[in-house]
């Protein structure tokens, strides 16, 4: 949420719509309230759900890529699945910007490197 609301407030500042930046719901929220779990996954499947997929988007072309992704892992202890390394290398293979941050302050310095804002 905090890299969220930095962004509502500086991207616009940039000159960047407040909405390029995007979550990217996994549904584990949805998984953990379910009363029958594996139904709510194999919904989430049919809709698009795709393991490892990272937290945040941003629809903005900088430095050569087409975009940004990254995942927000906590300061201790946040661990990066080997599906969302898979997702890291397959973003930056098709021309994306992709990394694992450990938080808020290291992904949005990453998000000022990406557009060259530092």
């Amino acid at each position: 949420a905090a890299v969220v609301q930095w962004w509502g407030l500086q991207g616009p500042a940039w000159g960047f719509p407040r909405k390029a930046l995007f979550a990217i719901p996994n549904g584990q929220i949805l998984m953990a309230h379910a009363d029958n779990p594996q139904a709510v996954m194999g919904y989430l499947r049919v809709e698009g759900f795709r393991d490892g997929m990272l937290d945040l988007g941003l629809a903005v072309p900088s430095n050569g890529y087409h975009g940004w992704f990254g995942e927000l892992k906590r300061l201790k202890g946040g661990v990066i699945s080997p599906d969302q390394a898979e997702m890291i290398l397959m973003f930056e293979s098709l021309g994306y910007c992709s990394a694992a941050y450990r938080g808020a302050e290291a992904m949005i310095a990453g998000i000022k490197r990406y557009l060259g804002k530092e």
